[in-house]
């Protein structure tokens, strides 16, 4: 009872504060499991996370790619208000099935030290990833469910996911944070039917203008593009508490919108 009090309050102080969107609080709400499948990429275990809606048929995907950083470590129990790594409980509890990779395992790393290492090891990264979304793409019977697909992804996980959607069509709503265009040449760079970049103003690790670019080129690439950007005044590339809160709003209401009509299917 304490706990569900708190959450109320937590809602109704988020909404008055402006961090959570009124008609956010449509998104339903289901209970969901969580475990741990393990895939396989060149021979090398990689640890994949799944949140899977209870009672809910055929929920919409969200692939999430965290940053360098890696992941926290999270109880084995995730039914319970436990840390979010970026967002994994609360997409599910908004009826996503969650997929959450541990890309890094395939580097033999729980986390990147610098600019420099995340640059020569985005190939095997970004290769690691394609494998582990074709692998969960026939585990869950991806392919019967087009436009039903998203991925979020922040920082480097943001420059991943970007290339990541190039590649597969069946992508159909992207939402990143704190990254820009992949190091790659931009004419294999595919735009996905629903965009969303949010991005901190006065970030000097990734500069604004890299936000600023990548919309410019959706929208070159893709002139009816459902896209939106988002800038944060004030912010740096660690953006705080209120306005991580903020992004992870956006996003849920972005995903709720573009990828809703998967769950009438």
């Amino acid at each position: 009872m304490a706990l569900t009090l708190l959450r109320i309050f937590a809602i109704i102080t988020m909404v008055v504060l402006g961090l959570l969107p009124l008609h956010a609080l449509a998104s339903p709400i289901c209970t969901f499991t969580h475990s741990t499948i393990q895939l396989s990429y060149r021979g090398t275990p990689i640890a994949v996370d799944i949140y899977q809606p209870r009672r809910t048929i055929r929920p919409p995907v969200l692939f999430l790619i965290h940053g360098s950083a890696g992941l926290f470590t999270q109880p084995a129990n995730s039914t319970t208000d436990t840390l979010d790594n970026f967002g994994e409980h609360t997409f599910a509890r908004a009826c996503f099935l969650v997929v959450l990779p541990h890309y890094l395992d395939a580097l033999h790393l729980r986390s990147l030290d610098s600019p420099d290492q995340a640059r020569t090891h985005f190939p095997d990264m970004l290769a690691a990833l394609q494998s582990i979304y074709h692998q969960v793409e026939a585990r869950f019977q991806l392919t019967a469910h087009p436009r039903s697909i998203g991925i979020y992804g922040e920082s480097l996980g943001g420059f991943l996911a970007i290339a990541l959607a190039a590649d597969e069509p069946r992508i159909s709503a992207l939402s990143e944070f704190s990254a820009g265009l992949p190091p790659f040449p931009l004419s294999d760079l595919a735009a996905p039917h629903h965009v969303l970049i949010q991005h901190a103003a006065d970030d000097t690790l990734v500069p604004v203008q890299q936000a600023s670019d990548l919309a410019a080129y959706y929208q070159n690439r893709s002139p009816h593009i459902d896209l939106h950007l988002v800038i944060y005044p004030g912010q740096t590339h660690y953006f705080d508490g209120a306005t991580r809160a903020r992004i992870l709003a956006r996003s849920l209401d972005f995903f709720n919108n573009s990828l809703q009509p998967a769950r009438s299917r």
